[in-house]
């Protein structure tokens, strides 16, 4: 299936680009890491003499250190000549004239040297970045665990050729496709498909005040003037769409549909999250591969109460406000929930602590440990159903997923709360009765329901009848961006025709994602057949559609 996709994928970009006006390429200076600050960009330097306090919280955090040169002071890793093999690959870590440097013999037998430019990083791991032909970086799949001090793997036990795609020295864990973005402020990518090259560039080389705030040239000149108008040309996100336009092109997995990015713009008109699928989380939404939090929270019963981002962590130091239960309890009342009459365990103990049973974790790249932000009450049930994950179970692993069910009815009853989660993963079966059918109907044209479940749902859908086309009629003209492409999408298999006809009702829908959904359902019309202003408008879609295909060209 992916295979077919990336398939599908290149055939589409050599049409585009067989058929496209030939574009003129600029040349860049091949310094492609530069320290100027093109595009508004002022660089943090101008931020700090009035924004001390955010400043003073910021320094240090994971934004601040995301990627730095690498030098006495920041590479955290042992390269005083240190030896070690891992997955039958060896490793010499050493110092020459100041630098750092790794010896590397690979599988093959083949052996390099690699002088460390760059790291990512501090805690609980720092990786480190070498540079490569073409204007490539890589990021070495060796990795420093700074709480243990030992030099380790990702992926611990894999042993991974080096014509593979995951290999370090390949896309991977090419810095430029895959880092580089969401590490350093004003990223330009600047690939160009004809020389199969990056010349990558930065204003400012970590996660800085213009990451989130934009571009500060005019927020300067305004409070360099005499600061009478109230518009401070900066942005300042308060809500929580604003926080999740502002958050989420990092903080979750996507694909990109430009490759003109633009701090605080709507998500859907720059990227598109990635859905619940299986194998990347479990059939009822929990966590299960790197999600990179929002496409968990968008889940929560919290978000869908305008709780946001930075109701519980601050913005600039990225640290929790408070700790243990007193950050649930800014909400929740104490004498309800922080209770054994509640969690049944005694107080003050890991047991008793809310994220526990309601935020549960998975280890990522070998030693970070992350949460699910779905914050969902635990379902041995389902479990038992299902194989699904829970906390209970999560915790006494010595007991089975019936008995942590038991308990459930014993101290809340036997009714459970009504939960998307059913009808997510009623949606992953292969077939389904008429009952469930009608159910799974319900669901995703019910708003009360998170989004991002409803738009799974649809995606997981089997169409077999034309009874299922109807069902999903509703959903072209849902309130949820994401819904509306994912229901475009199940429309491809229809002649021509029929698709022409549903996409051109979308083709100038107010959100780019929805457009490149209507987009890809008539990338085989003739458009001459089409009258003004339809054919207008499917041009402008199909660009957006082309400039979806260009900005993951690399990928």
């Amino acid at each position: 299936m992916l295979k077919n996709s990336f398939t599908v994928f290149f055939v589409l970009l050599i049409f585009f680009s067989c058929n496209s006006p030939k574009k003129e390429y600029k040349e860049i200076k091949k310094t492609a890491i530069n320290s100027s600050y093109p595009d508004g960009y002022v660089g943090d330097k101008n931020c700090v003499s009035c924004h001390k306090k955010e400043t003073n919280l910021w320094k240090g955090s994971h934004h601040d250190l995301a990627m730095q040169v690498a030098n006495d002071s920041t590479v955290l890793g042992d390269f005083n000549d240190v030896s070690t093999v891992i997955d039958k690959v060896s490793y010499h870590f050493y110092r020459k004239d100041g630098g750092f440097f790794v010896n590397i013999k690979e599988i093959d037998g083949s052996v390099n040297d690699y002088q460390i430019k760059y790291t990512f990083g501090f805690t609980p791991l720092q990786q480190y970045l070498v540079d490569f032909d073409k204007g490539r970086k890589q990021v070495l799949r060796v990795t420093w665990d700074t709480l243990k001090k030992r030099w380790y793997h990702q992926y611990k036990g894999d042993i991974i050729p080096q014509h593979d795609w995951l290999h370090w020295t390949r896309g991977a864990q090419n810095w430029n496709t895959m880092c580089a973005e969401c590490h350093s402020t004003n990223l330009k990518k600047n690939y160009f498909i004809e020389k199969d090259s990056f010349y990558t560039t930065y204003s400012v080389i970590n996660v800085s005040c213009e990451s989130c705030h934009g571009p500060g040239e005019k927020h300067l000149q305004w409070a360099e003037g005499d600061q009478k108008s109230k518009d401070y040309h900066i942005l300042n996100s308060t809500t929580k769409i604003q926080q999740i336009n502002d958050c989420a092109p990092c903080h979750s997995r996507r694909s990109k549909l430009t490759q003109n990015l633009t701090p605080g713009l709507t998500y859907e008109d720059q990227y598109m999250i990635q859905s619940l699928t299986p194998n990347l989380y479990f059939r009822d939404g929990q966590i299960m591969d790197e999600d990179y939090v929002v496409g968990s929270f968008l889940q929560s019963k919290m978000y869908h109460s305008s709780v946001k981002c930075s109701n519980c962590h601050d913005p600039h130091s990225m640290q929790l406000k408070f700790q243990g239960n007193t950050l649930c309890l800014q909400c929740h009342i104490n004498t309800v929930y922080n209770t054994p009459k509640h969690h049944f365990h005694k107080m003050d103990t890991e047991e008793s602590q809310c994220i526990n049973c309601h935020m549960t974790g998975r280890t990522y790249m070998g030693n970070d440990f992350r949460r699910d932000h779905s914050f969902r009450i635990p379902r041995p049930d389902q479990s038992v159903k299902y194989k699904t994950p829970n906390a209970c179970t999560g915790c006494h692993k010595d007991k089975s997923d019936k008995w942590a069910a038991d308990y459930i009815v014993k101290w809340y009853g036997s009714k459970r709360r009504d939960h998307f989660s059913d009808a997510l993963i009623l949606s992953t079966k292969p077939s389904l009765s008429a009952k469930e059918k009608e159910k799974l109907n319900a669901f995703i044209t019910d708003t009360k329901y998170p989004y991002i479940a409803r738009a799974t749902a649809i995606e997981n859908m089997q169409i077999t009848t034309n009874d299922d086309y109807v069902s999903l009629l509703k959903t072209l003209n849902d309130s949820s961006a994401l819904v509306k492409y994912k229901t475009l999408q199940k429309f491809n298999a229809l002649p021509l025709e029929q698709r022409a006809s549903i996409a051109l009702k979308h083709i100038a829908d107010t959100v780019k994602l929805v457009r490149v959904g209507a987009a890809n359902l008539i990338i085989d019309l003739d458009l001459n057949t089409l009258q003004e202003p339809e054919r207008s408008k499917a041009v402008a879609a199909l660009e957006d559609y082309k400039e979806m295909l260009f900005a993951s060209a690399d990928f």
